[in-house]
């Protein structure tokens, strides 16, 4: 696990892990809300960067999923 600040995609993490090698970041605030919800231990590492979905953008997490679009922030599923 390995913390940066870019100008692209904000304060980001960076997690390698049986999944891969993918990033948490800040855009949407998925960072923040990973971090604020116990993060690895809740979630566990990530499966995927962040992807469109549903008009919003997603990113998969071993333990459970976040979504984010502009009327409900980042919600967890």
């Amino acid at each position: 696990m390995q913390d940066f600040t870019s100008n692209t995609n904000g304060t980001l993490d960076i997690q390698d892990s049986s999944y891969g090698t993918y990033q948490v970041n800040n855009v949407h605030g998925m960072w923040s809300f990973y971090l604020g919800h116990v993060g690895m231990a809740q979630f566990g590492p990530p499966k995927n960067d962040e992807y469109t979905s549903d008009g919003g953008t997603r990113q998969d997490f071993q333990a459970h999923y976040l979504t984010w679009n502009s009327t409900n922030g980042v919600v967890q599923h």
